[in-house]
């Protein structure tokens, strides 16, 4: 029997517990990131190559209370390592933990490292090389609270590299992450009906749809993998791994020709919709999904019904939080006037985002997109969506119109590229707007502190929604500031770490020439 630490990345703990059952583990203990099994090897094969949430498998060979390096390579050298390698197989130590003594992984892997090297020499067997690139066999260890816990990395890897994504895009989704989000969007259900259809208008190199067509097909995630830490481990047995392999390698056959679901999948990018299509002809899926080039905002539904999963920018990088945020609230009104009667899934890197699409979410899920925190939204667009409204103002697009038109012309006459369009017109919308040849700036005055944050962050972006609809200004040229009570020198710093994202150039005011830095910091 096997003691097995079956790794997953935080917040996905409970689903890689029903997961786990699904591929037959009974002995089940939830963990953080992670669940220990008590398996056989059969299963641990088989929780390796199907398990589409597991991070990592592994095997744990011992565990020692230990105080400090000493004692740490005295527990590592008594083990008997011939269980596990021969003295003519390379290894490489990966350790996790620290404590006053072992106050870094490096140091901590060199001494469990000695420690095996010890245990050969003591048995006067040629001395096993470290290969930190290729190794034969991955040893894991974990330090924690005076106790030091050893296990062989049985899947190698990490099990996020399934072999079929060998180009990605900028933010690339892990493939574990995007079978958890398919399975919290209820891909289940889905695809239990009669031609389900799946689409995902962001979708990047293809790594949600993909997963999706693969979980259709019964393809077993690690299929595509030819490389895993189990295969020079002593303990390996070839039938069986085979016997496993074999199975599965029928299932995807059985799968791909009682394959009855649509998938539609679409991105701006072309180079990322040339990318996507060979990832999925490396799964031999490519022939299911239909891949488009086409903005995200001009999709129609391709039926009636089915679930549309995306996950939408995040824009993370400044001057693209305007774009990002008008992005979600336009695609909102695309999801309601086309998307009737299908279930919508979100993945998004603020809750700000998913409010500007103005629809009602009957569930919410939080997940890490390796160090970025994200919630996942679910939309029953079967079932009516009231529209979210906050105080809307003719006044606002008629007071902005009014003061463009007549604006404009007086600068154009005067000569300048720079001057205030609104300056807190109307008192609901508290902000100044200057324009800057093809850019505006949009500054909030911080509000009373007798209005609500949520009131006052409504509002703004009310205000921004009505400029980007109003003027003749692309969203993408908006920089939006919020001005308030700064201490000593704060309004003099750089608020723009990246000068590759600044926007500065030159403006003209009666003759004279100017340069202007937009982002850098809080004043232009």
């Amino acid at each position: 029997m096997l003691r097995l630490f079956v790794s997953c990345a935080k917040g996905m703990e409970q689903l890689l517990e029903t997961e786990l059952k699904t591929l037959g583990a009974q002995s089940i203990t939830v963990t953080q990131a992670g669940c220990y099994v008590d398996s056989e090897l059969k299963l641990a094969y088989t929780i390796a190559l199907w398990s589409r949430l597991a991070s990592r498998v592994l095997v744990e060979l011992g565990r020692a209370e230990t105080l400090n390096a000493e004692q740490i390579q005295q527990a590592i050298s008594v083990y008997d390592w011939t269980q596990v390698m021969r003295d003519t197989h390379s290894f490489v130590v990966d350790f996790h933990g620290t404590n006053e003594e072992i106050r870094n992984t490096q140091f901590g892997a060199q001494v469990v490292k000695d420690g095996i090297i010890d245990f050969f020499r003591g048995r006067n067997a040629q001395r096993p090389n470290v290969d930190k690139q290729v190794p034969d066999i991955r040893v894991n260890a974990r330090y924690h609270k005076n106790e030091l816990i050893w296990s062989l990395d049985f899947s190698g890897g990490g099990l996020h590299q399934r072999g079929y994504r060998k180009q990605q895009g900028e933010a690339p989704l892990r493939e574990t992450l995007a079978a958890a989000v398919l399975m919290r969007a209820g891909i289940q259900q889905q695809l239990e009906q009669d031609e389900p259809v799946i689409l995902d208008p962001f979708c990047g190199s293809g790594t949600l749809v993909i997963e999706a067509a693969m979980m259709a097909a019964d393809q077993a995630p690690g299929l595509n993998r030819r490389d895993w830490g189990f295969l020079r481990w002593v303990g390996h047995d070839r039938s069986v791994w085979h016997s496993v392999l074999e199975e599965a390698e029928q299932r995807f056959k059985t799968g791909r020709n009682e394959m009855t679901a649509r998938f539609y999948a679409s991105d701006m990018n072309p180079k990322l919709i040339g990318i996507a299509k060979e990832n999925a002809a490396r799964c031999q899926l490519g022939q299911f999904i239909q891949f488009d080039t086409a903005d995200a905002l001009d999709i129609q539904a391709p039926a009636k019904q089915g679930l549309l999963i995306a996950n939408p920018p995040y824009g993370e990088r400044l001057g693209e939080e305007v774009e990002t945020l008008l992005l979600y609230r336009r695609f909102g009104r695309q999801l309601k006037q086309s998307f009737l009667g299908w279930q919508v899934a979100l993945l998004a890197g603020d809750e700000s985002l998913l409010k500007r699409l103005k629809l009602r979410s009957h569930k919410k899920y939080a997940f890490m997109n390796g160090p970025i925190a994200t919630t996942l939204a679910l939309f029953d667009l079967t079932k009516e969506q009231v529209e979210f409204t906050e105080s809307q103002s003719e006044d606002l697009s008629n007071r902005l119109k009014k003061n463009y038109s007549k604006l404009s012309k007086w600068a154009r006459k005067e000569g300048l590229d720079a001057w205030r369009v609104y300056d807190a017109d109307l008192p609901e919308y508290n902000a100044a707007i200057d324009i800057y040849g093809d850019h505006l700036v949009i500054q909030e005055y911080a509000p009373p502190k007798t209005i609500p944050d949520g009131v006052a962050t409504d509002r703004l972006w009310h205000l921004v929604e009505m400029v980007a609809e109003t003027l003749p200004f692309d969203s993408s040229n908006i920089v939006l500031k919020v001005r308030k009570r700064q201490k000593g020198q704060e309004q003099y710093e750089r608020r723009n770490r990246q000068k590759q994202d600044s926007v500065i150039f030159n403006v003209q005011e009666y003759g004279a020439q100017f340069e202007v830095n937009l982002t850098d910091y809080l004043d232009t």
